[in-house]
């Protein structure tokens, strides 16, 4: 299914011919391109460029979740930093770094990975709270437990 998924991205990826591009070219571009259909163009190219991370974040998470939680952490993370764009900001301590719309990526990446794994452990910890016991459904509701 993911296959699929990526070969959409690198069909409008290729469009532009994003192999030629480094990753903080491809957000200057993507950010100069707001506003026309060349944005979806370069953030494509973004996905694909940071595709290989998805399979590094579900070995980082012990396949405890599943890999398009982990896929869902790379398009969250550059949403995250194509908004906030760091590297502009003149409290940031990215500010005209020529390389820091890759290193908020790479940031932004681990905090979503982070921010995934704390949602999946609470879903975990909630599931495990909730359980009844076969004696209490036998109690609760008579026969209609079996």
């Amino acid at each position: 299914m993911l296959g699929a998924v990526y070969n959409s991205y690198r069909a409008l990826a290729d469009q532009i011919e994003w192999t030629k591009y480094g990753p903080n070219e491809l957000f200057i571009e993507c950010i100069k391109h707001e506003t026309d259909q060349l944005y979806e163009n370069y953030f494509a190219a973004i996905v694909c460029r940071f595709w290989g991370h998805s399979g590094r974040i579900y070995v980082q998470c012990n396949r405890h979740v599943p890999f398009e939680e982990c896929y869902d952490c790379i398009i969250n993370a550059a949403l995250y930093v194509l908004k906030n764009r760091v590297w502009e900001n003149v409290n940031s301590s990215l500010y005209n770094d020529p390389t820091g719309p890759d290193k908020a990526m790479h940031i932004a990446i681990k905090r979503e990975r982070s921010i995934m794994l704390s949602r999946h452990n609470a879903k975990k910890r909630l599931s495990n709270f909730n359980t009844i016991s076969i004696d209490d459904a036998h109690e609760s509701y008579s026969d209609a437990a079996d």
